[in-house]
């Protein structure tokens, strides 16, 4: 190495201070400034005041709707997983067996994703309108119409309604990524399980499924964390209504942040929300390191 010239270690340094820097104040300084503010009492009128674990005592303890948001949550990502996976699964399997134009249904099956959540959600609130909606209207002409109803505003139907709409927009893409998984399998296993006598159904279970394992927990993971943290769909549709029926963590800690300037119980939602994704993220990979998934 010449005098003057910079080490490869050095080099690396120099290419990567730059993009770490920005990430270090736009996103450690954000994450560490909510935790700190966690702990202390702040409406943007008054002085910032520690209160210690004050917020936390509160939120678990005193706040019923706390517990409402997280068992809302939890439905959410249940109800998205059960949705979005077996969906994704059969439409990737669909395409797998296309000979002709894949790559035009590819883009098809892409266009709810590439929709932002906010525009899905306005279509889909049309769809569901009480007065208006295209879901109403086609009940009503094939003679159901005992079951329309305001879809949106009732408590019973809100919460799956909007958590179906997310599946809707996300299949796609989760679809793409078994795709890319199943055009990996060799052609041959599956000749080779049907010499054996394997039917599809075997094939499926014993050669495809196996063989996803990788990408399913990718997908698992990446639905878990998009799941729990979904504000902008919801707040679109419902704004957490009816009667705090789909009030999720991101919704609650939303109202209390900036509807009602409680910065500092609004980050402590916050950091429960961050708290519940990574137990539950972290709880999914041990799972799937024990059932000897892949990934």
């Amino acid at each position: 190495m010449r005098k003057g010239e910079l080490s490869a270690n050095q080099l690396a340094v120099v290419f990567l201070l730059p993009p770490f820097l920005i990430y270090a104040i736009f996103v450690f300084y954000p994450i560490g400034n909510i935790f700190y503010l966690s702990f202390h009492s702040w409406d943007l009128m008054s002085p910032i005041k520690f209160i210690g674990w004050k917020n936390y005592e509160n939120a678990l303890l005193k706040d019923p709707l706390v517990w409402k948001a997280i068992k809302n949550s939890i439905y959410f990502l249940l109800i998205s997983l059960a949705s979005q996976v077996p969906s994704a699964l059969l439409l990737a399997l669909g395409l797998h067996k296309l000979l002709r134009w894949k790559s035009i249904y590819q883009t098809i099956i892409l266009i709810p994703w590439m929709l932002s959540l906010v525009a899905v959600g306005l279509i889909w609130c049309w769809i569901f309108s009480p007065l208006y909606g295209l879901l109403n209207q086609l009940l009503t002409k094939i003679g159901l119409e005992e079951f329309t109803r305001s879809w949106l505003t009732d408590a019973g139907t809100a919460l799956p309604l909007v958590t179906l709409t997310g599946s809707w927009k996300a299949t796609g893409y989760w679809a793409i990524f078994f795709l890319a998984a199943l055009l990996r399998i060799p052609e041959s296993l599956w000749d080779a399980a049907k010499i054996d006598g394997c039917s599809s159904l075997q094939q499926f279970f014993h050669v495809t499924l196996p063989l996803l394992k990788s990408v399913t927990t990718v997908v698992f993971t990446l639905i878990i964390i998009g799941a729990l943290r979904t504000f902008d769909l919801i707040y679109t549709m419902t704004a957490g209504g009816p009667y705090n029926r789909t009030l999720v963590m991101s919704v609650y800690l939303y109202y209390q942040g900036f509807r009602f300037m409680q910065f500092g119980y609004g980050s402590t939602m916050a950091v429960l929300l961050f708290v519940i994704v990574f137990v539950i993220s972290i709880s999914y990979l041990k799972f799937a390191r024990k059932a000897k998934f892949e990934y």
